[in-house]
């Protein structure tokens, strides 16, 4: 009887459920028949080529062979076998097939030549399950498969070692397995025992050399981890488990048996298994030499596209899947594996599930790790195509790759566009099934980029269809009406406006049913909105919306997949002494006045000067050593000139000390840099020029990052560069001297995440020297564990606002109809529908303004805010309909024809402009600074599942500008700029106001709209080349610095990547062309057009402001003396309320009884403050 304790009775169980489902499993035999000299079971290698390819084998062993002669040619078939599975596997450069080694002998078979018989050729050493069922033959091949399963298998000849499972396909090893049951031994046991005693050795150990099993397994009861190569104690070991149902690492307790039967019972079940073989497996070669490696998926990976597959096979296309997956945990291979598969699945009908697939990022950078991603998988020539900016994204090439079946497209949010147009203008490419894979779905996707993706790929309603089908055939008939139709739609101009508003509601129902389009969103930063769009309810509890997949950050940070950042947090504290050396008493606005100091002082170079030593002694101290003396960190700050500066520092730091010896620093920024002191000289610096100042005359110019994976440069000062999408496992420390919150706090400090295997990367540090620990630690805690909301938007926020807006004084319900019905009808030419538009608009806009500058005139603050009122609750509706009718069929035309007229109107609607800020800054200087803090004593942040697990709230309605028709070209494609810049600010989880990026984009078009050689170029250019335009690109860089003064957020952004750049440089090519359309038109853009929101300001009560002031003053002159505000507080209601008392003996009281000292530098200094002040 078998102790059900012991690892004997896991091994049974395991053979027994593998037998049930399939597997050749010969009870008491364990490893008869398989060959340790060969890495093989031979009976079974034999039995598939004899038995598939019976022609072949004939003329490899001929029957007429005798005894002797058979078995001679039979080790040479099986030697040469081994010997193309040793082969260090080729990734053909076209298909991506992989030649040789294990998994290209099992897809692609191998040859055989014999002197005296010639060359045989056998296809495959494997049958896989096709996606169409209606290739019996194929699924008969499948079936002929012999899976066999080995217990106690020796791996070396004459040697003691066993390995306790072997599972092999047609006589070839795919999986091992060490078992260990909890009761005795543990998972830590079973890897031990791969390190330690089954190390590979090629000439006596074939089974366990590199590449010849696909994976080995290390089970323990209740884990799983796992390898695809060994190497001695050097072998990586990364865990296989499905996760807590709390998101923890481990698996959920299984009442029917142990807790890992997923592997044995899911996992090595024949389908899924074969599946594994043929689509999941890869081989990624390596980026230097001809090395490379073997990819398993993760669990969380394998999981996840199982799951969607399986779901959209079973309920059909149509529906919205949420991804929660940690960052770092391998996005890039889901997507890609992903989009294969479901590229390859079958309609019951026999057609492609999915006629194309489309995976949308957010960023070039991302778009280019996809592209990557998926080239690494098997398909045929062409399959996957890239959409970008250049002539790939051209009309005609689209269509040629969607029509001729090339069905993996990637794109970014920018480079959609370009494919939309293509479907929109091909009757052939409607009415197909879409599969639409966003990778980082950011809030920005939630709104009207979102809708529009929507609106392209939805079905198109039947009536729809025949009135294009009819213009189709009109066209056709009358060739000359060709340039009239490409604007007006044929068959419209026969529909009554009954009829239109008919179409648009079933234009509307489609996109929220969006049944022929399934959207999958992966992102590691669920916000509410994507929860609300994208979620489905918690099997627990149906009220809560949670993603359909999770692989949180808790678990991965439990597996040691990602380190926790948050672990060695220090925060350190900025204080300064200023001096006005214009003596001013001008009354000034203070939180302006405060905040324009503050950032003097924090970007001054004495400032800098002093973190920039903490910096370089706290790195020397903590980090200089780890990871064998390779280790690296990243200096964040807050724009290019405070990166210029921290550079300058960094180097004087390391300059001035020997024991710095061997540090050097890079600097990262976009664009050029003026970084003279005096007004009328010029001193331009840029990113390559400062990293390359000391390299030999006429040595080329290295790019930064290849510099930075040099041994001796430790520092990285960055400026809105390298925050996001870098990967460099060696950054162990970052210093933070820039604000951070929400997604991008978590973004930023990501960088340091990469685990590093090989050095045992354990340890990172944080010195932040700006925000506060409870700031990053909200930003980092709803993405712990899985996040949810528990309540449903509210849908009749729509009808809500419909109500406060159409009661308004500003205009009727029937002036609303009237103009939308104008803005909506494809009939009208476009000078036809201006002047409606106008004639509709202008009332309206007058009355507003009335009200509204009449307010402002009188003072009359109660009119200010009804007009004001009005204008955001414009913003609101316009954000509500683009954001619920994605998923809500409201059948009601007018909700929608609302959000168009309230989207005209909310652009013509200008609010005044702010006055400019005070100079607050000239005369002023740093007399002295310190940084406070325990710079060698960090905290550990502590995130918390309970904490992680509060439901989100629910989508609002704030924040973000809409944007709709146009009234001329120019205006049109000015609203699509500003458009383009909130999605970019959005995306990076960077909160800028729209009113502050209208202002920029048009300051940078006022300085190009004037420059000849700008019309000159968008005279002779199309859009397309002039957006590539060089000229036009530095153009719009020193438009744009020159514009910087006004919003430094804003240019430190757009210069801090290439991406953010080429966007608003195609943005000022479509206002260049535009404007010369409008100058044909003789239509000038209106004057006020871009005039900023209000911005009101919070003064701090005169009491807070004076313990604030204080405190600054006891924190100058502390020294190494503790200070806390309660000792502040204090002293300022003793001083305030000390009547006829001496302030001396006020302070002097105060300080005794705190236990300060009443002589030094400290009392002195308050004292002195106390009698200037009190």
């Amino acid at each position: 009887m078998v102790n059900p304790i012991l690892e004997e009775a896991m091994e049974l169980t395991i053979c027994r459920s593998l037998n049930s489902q399939g597997w050749i499993w010969n009870e008491g035999a364990n490893d008869k028949g398989f060959d340790p000299e060969l890495g093989l079971f031979p009976e079974d290698v034999l039995h598939w080529l004899r038995t598939q390819y019976p022609e072949q084998y004939e003329r490899a062993i001929p029957e007429t062979a005798n005894g002797t002669e058979r078995k001679s040619r039979e080790h040479r078939l099986l030697k040469r076998l081994t010997k193309e599975l040793d082969y260090t596997p080729i990734l053909d450069g076209i298909t991506k097939k992989v030649n040789g080694g294990l998994l290209g002998t099992l897809r692609d078979g191998f040859s055989f030549t014999q002197t005296d018989l010639g060359t045989v050729n056998f296809p495959d050493m494997a049958g896989f399950y096709p996606y169409d069922p209606a290739k019996t033959d194929v699924i008969d091949k499948a079936k002929e498969n012999r899976l066999r399963v080995l217990q106690q298998v020796h791996f070396e000849k004459g040697g003691l070692g066993e390995i306790d499972l072997v599972l092999l396909v047609n006589g070839i090893p795919v999986i091992t397995m060490e078992l260990k049951t909890d009761n005795t031994q543990s998972i830590d046991d079973a890897v031990a025992q791969y390190k330690h005693d089954r190390k590979p050795n090629r000439s006596s150990r074939p089974l366990l050399n590199p590449g010849r099993c696909l994976v080995h397994f290390a089970v323990s009861s209740r884990e799983v981890m796992m390898t695809t190569e060994l190497n001695g104690t050097d072998t990586v070991f990364l865990p296989f488990n499905q996760g807590t149902e709390e998101g923890r690492a481990g698996n959920p307790d299984n009442p029917n048996g142990y807790n890992v039967a997923y592997l044995w019972e899911w996992v090595c079940s024949p389908d899924l298994l074969l599946r594994i073989l043929k689509d999941y497996a890869l081989w990624e070669p390596s980026t230097k030499g001809n090395e490379g490696r073997l990819i398993f998926p993760r669990f969380h990976q394998l999981r996840s596209v199982e799951r969607v597959t399986a779901d959209v096979a079973e309920k059909g296309t149509g529906r919205r899947y949420l991804i929660q997956h940690s960052a770092g945990s391998g996005k890039t291979k889901t997507i890609a594996w992903l989009a294969h598969h479901a590229n390859k699945m079958i309609h019951e009908d026999g057609t492609k599930l999915f006629d194309c697939v489309i995976v949308v990022t957010d960023r070039t950078v991302l778009d280019r790790n996809v592209a990557d991603g998926l080239s690494l998988l098997q398909a045929s020539e062409g399959m996957v195509i890239n959409i970008t900016n250049d002539d790939t994204s051209k009309s005609e090439k689209l269509n040629h790759y969607l029509t001729q079946g090339k069905r993996i497209l990637t794109c970014t949010l920018q480079t959609f566009p370009a494919l939309a147009r293509t479907i929109d203008r091909s009757s052939n490419l409607r009415n197909r099934r879409w599969l639409v894979i966003i990778d980082e779905a950011h809030s920005s996707q939630h709104g009207k980029t979102s809708r529009t993706l929507l609106e392209t790929l939805s079905d198109t309603p039947d009536e729809l269809a025949e009135a294009a089908s009819r213009a189709a055939a009109d066209l056709e008939a009358d060739e000359d009406a060709l340039e009239e139709s490409a604007s007006t739609p044929l068959g419209a101009a026969k529909l009554t406006r009954a009829e239109k508003d008919h179409l648009q509601q079933q234009r509307d129902s489609a996109v929220a049913r969006s049944s022929n389009v399934t959207v999958v969103a992966l992102t590691a930063t669920p916000k509410a909105k994507t929860l609300a769009v994208f979620g489905e309810p918690s099997p627990d509890n149906p009220d809560k919306r949670v993603a359909f997949d999770l692989y949180s950050m808790a678990q991965a940070i439990d597996e040691n997949f990602i380190l926790d950042v948050l672990q060695n947090y220090i925060s350190l504290s900025l204080y300064a002494k200023i001096e006005d050396r214009l003596g001013r008493e001008d009354e000034v606005v203070l939180g302006e006045a405060k905040s324009a100091l503050k950032h003097f002082v924090r970007s001054h170079e004495k400032t800098i000067h002093s973190k920039a030593q903490v910096v370089v002694e706290h790195f020397d101290n903590n980090v200089r050593h780890l990871l064998g003396s390779s280790a690296k960190a990243m200096v964040v700050c807050d724009d290019r000139m405070a990166a210029y500066t921290w550079f300058r520092a960094v180097q004087d730091v390391i300059k001035s000390n020997p024991k710095y010896q061997g540090l050097e620093a890079l600097v990262a920024f976009s664009g050029s840099l003026n970084v003279s002191k005096d007004e009328d000289i010029e001193e331009i610096v840029t990113e390559s020029s400062l990293n390359n100042e000391n390299a030999p005359e006429g040595k080329r110019r290295m790019d930064t990052t290849k510099m930075f994976d040099g041994a001796s440069y430790k520092f990285l000062i960055v400026a809105n560069k390298y925050q996001t999408g870098f990967d460099e496992p060696r950054l162990s420390a970052m210093y933070v001297d820039k604000p951070l919150a929400g997604v991008m706090a978590v973004q930023t400090l990501s960088r340091l995440n990469r685990t590093m295997p090989s050095k045992n990367k354990t340890k990172t540090f944080v010195v932040d020297f700006v925000n506060a620990p409870e700031t990053i630690l909200e930003s980092f805690q709803p993405y712990y564990s899985q996040a949810s909301i528990d309540t449903d938007v509210d849908p009749d926020i729509l009808t809500d606002l419909a109500r406060v807006l159409d009661t308004s004084q500003f205009y009727s319900p029937e002036e609303m109809e009237e103009l939308a019905n104008v803005l909506m009808d494809p009939d009208l030419d476009v000078k036809k529908k201006d002047s409606l538009i106008r004639i509709g608009i202008d009332p309206i806009v007058t009355r507003w303004s009335d009200v509204y500058l009449g307010a402002l005139a009188s003072g009359d603050k109660e009119n200010e805010a009804v007009a004001t009122d009005f204008r955001a609750n414009l913003e609101k509706y316009i954000h509500a309909w683009d954001f619920l009718s994605q998923f809500i069929d409201f059948q009601d035309v007018r909700l929608h024809k609302r959000a168009i007229f309230a989207d005209l109107l909310l652009r013509n609607l200008k609010l005044g402009k702010k006055a400019r800020n005070e100079d607050y800054i000239t005369g002023v200087d740093v007399v002295k600074t310190a940084v406070t803090g325990d710079v060698e004593k960090g905290q550990k942040l502590e995130l918390s599942i309970e904490d992680s697990q509060t439901p989100l709230p629910v989508p609002g309605f704030d924040g973000r500008m809409s944007t709709g028709g146009a009234g001329d070209p120019l205006q049109g494609a000015f609203r699509e700029a500003v458009q383009q810049v909130n999605d970019l600010f959005s995306a990076a989880g960077i909160d800028m106001s729209n009113s502050a990026n209208t202002r920029m984009v048009h300051a940078v078009w006022e300085a190009l709209a004037n420059d000849d050689e700008v019309e000159k170029l968008a005279t002779k250019n199309p859009q397309e080349a002039l957006a590539r335009s060089p000229k036009l690109r530095n153009k719009v860089l020193t438009a744009l610095v020159g514009a910087g003064a006004e919003q430094e957020q804003f240019t430190n952004f757009i210069l801090g990547g290439e991406d953010a750049l080429s966007v608003l440089t195609a943005a000022m090519a479509r206002l260049a062309v535009a404007a010369m359309e409008d100058k044909a038109r003789g239509i000038a853009l209106p004057e006020n057009a871009l005039a900023g929101d209000e911005m009101g300001i919070a003064e701090t009560s005169p009491v807070e402001e004076r313990i604030h002031d204080l405190l600054d003053v006891l924190r100058m002159h502390a020294g190494n003396s503790p200070v806390e505000e309660r000792l502040a507080r204090a002293l300022d209601d003793a001083l305030a309320t000390r009547g006829t008392s001496n302030v001396f003996e006020v302070v002097r009281k105060q300080f005794v009884e705190h236990s300060l000292p009443v002589d030094g530098e400290l009392y002195q200094g308050v004292v002195m403050y106390a009698v200037e002040r009190y």
